[in-house]
């Protein structure tokens, strides 16, 4: 019985020592804004091309960071992150979804009254 249970404890000190992959740079909450604000910067982006596009780019994202307090590289390793994780990932960006669907129906409300 001891082995077994020198093993076990064995396991969860050496778990300890990896890095936790449900630490992100940026919370969660912020984090699903901020790739709200993304997606829109990008779709912004699409007819864009080569120099102005990379330049707006930069513009974008130096403006996203901004409003949201972070930084690029928080961004980056968030990301990084989840990949690490796709069933968070895949949580985070169904919210991220449903935000982006929400700013969409409140554009089109405010569109529909400006024509009535």
């Amino acid at each position: 019985m001891k082995p077994i249970y020198l093993l076990g404890v064995l396991g969860c000190l050496l778990g300890a020592c990896q890095p936790s992959i449900s630490s992100l740079p940026i919370e969660e909450e912020k984090l699903i804004q901020v790739l709200t604000d993304v997606h829109i910067a990008e779709a912004g982006l699409q007819n864009l091309r080569g120099a102005v596009k990379d330049s707006t780019a930069i513009l974008y994202y130096n403006q996203i960071y901004s409003i949201h307090g972070i930084t690029e590289d928080d961004f980056m390793q968030s990301i990084e992150i989840l990949k690490q994780d796709p069933k968070r990932m895949n949580a985070i960006y169904t919210l991220v979804l449903d935000n982006l669907s929400v700013r969409e129906a409140s554009a089109t409300n405010v569109k529909t009254r400006a024509v009535n």
